[in-house]
């Protein structure tokens, strides 16, 4: 599964020409052992690091990675890609458990037990239920939403008797501890689907990048505060002035939610409405601004919005001096006596009257 949030609390630096695509593969023991033959066969198409941590300690470590601009995408299962998809804002590829995946799991338990528990994260799988009386076994079934979680719904199985046990790495970890058998339900099909998925999610991750670092060139040499925020209201691009308004670094606000940074400045209107609005007066940080809200849009979509602020003071100043100006020019005569022209005797006589002496 494509994770489409797009992206990502930080997001990642373009690559330079030919550059492979950085993918990380968050993985547990179990799963990761067994995804090695397809990792190598990524060899020269991506520079995969294959990470093992598990619920909290995986998304410490992405966290980690994203921070340091060392990853394009993940790629993960179960417990792990869920945990991912819901704590970052970067690009997620999930291996998706199929039901033939869970079938060729159940016939090789079937070849050591005719009694087989399954223990999957998330949720169970009503399919198992029309499958186990095809081949003939008893299936008991469980789901589990944490380790401890886990732990209680194997011991359950072992408890009563299952001496084959399907599931994820964790519950394949937990078998082999027992003294049980052991059987991840991935396939390697699976496996070799989830980074597809991920070499596509870096592909369009860095064509992202690529077209934010070109609008935060163009801000960044702008005077007036601006910022700008893709189509789930998160920011993407934002300049000096506007760094210096929210009392942020640069760093800090790429990837935030406008409306959780400053609601007052939500684009959340603009990108529902795709209207724009110009000139809106607005008060900010003890200050009144002018305002100008724009949508962006890619091939007729709105993909983001922008948002300007112009000091209103600035203005009032220039507006003054505009004024100024022009009332200068309106009482400066625009002729002199030198410049007149003309000989009849009325008219010596009125520019000698009126000539200054």
């Amino acid at each position: 599964m494509l994770n489409d949030r797009p992206a990502p609390s930080r997001f990642p630096p373009s690559a330079r020409a030919g550059e492979l695509p950085r993918l990380c593969f968050l993985s547990y023991r179990q799963i990761r052992e067994f995804a090695m033959p397809v990792v190598a066969e990524y060899t020269g198409r991506a520079d995969i690091e294959v990470v093992d941590g598990t619920f909290g300690d995986a998304l410490a470590i992405a966290r980690d990675r994203v921070e340091r601009g060392l990853v394009d995408a993940f790629v993960s299962a179960g417990s792990n890609a869920s945990i991912l998809r819901a704590g970052l804002q970067a690009p997620v590829a999930t291996i998706q458990l199929s039901g033939f995946d869970l079938l060729q799991a159940l016939i090789k338990a079937r070849r050591v037990s005719s009694r087989v528990g399954v223990v999957m994260y998330g949720q169970t799988i009503p399919e198992l239920d029309e499958v186990k009386d095809l081949l003939n076994i008893e299936v008991s079934q469980h789901a589990y939403q944490t380790p401890e979680d886990a732990r209680q719904r194997f011991e359950l199985l072992r408890r009563d008797g299952f001496e084959v046990i399907v599931g994820s790495s964790l519950v394949v970890e937990l078998a082999e501890q027992a003294g049980l058998n052991g059987l991840l339900a991935y396939s390697l099909g699976s496996i070799r689907k989830g980074f597809e998925d991920a070499l596509e999610l870096a592909r369009v991750a860095r064509l992202e990048a690529g077209r934010y670092e070109q609008l935060n060139g163009v801000l960044h040499n702008l005077q007036e505060a601006v910022l700008a925020v893709n189509r789930d209201n998160r920011v993407i691009a934002v300049n000096p002035p506007m760094q210096q308004l929210l009392g942020a670094p640069h760093a800090r606000l790429i990837g935030q939610s406008l409306d959780t940074l400053e609601p007052e400045l939500s684009l959340q209107p603009t990108l529902d409405s795709g209207q724009v609005e110009r000139a809106v007066v607005q008060r900010f940080a003890q200050r009144d601004w002018v305002a100008n809200r724009t949508p962006i849009r890619e091939h007729g979509e709105i993909v983001g919005a922008a948002l300007t602020l112009y000091d209103a003071r600035a203005i009032q100043e220039a507006d003054t001096s505009l004024r100024i100006q022009q009332g200068r020019r309106q009482s400066t005569a625009r002729h002199r006596f030198a410049n007149l022209i003309g000989a009849s005797p009325a008219f010596v006589r009125a520019v000698l009257w009126r000539r200054p002496c």
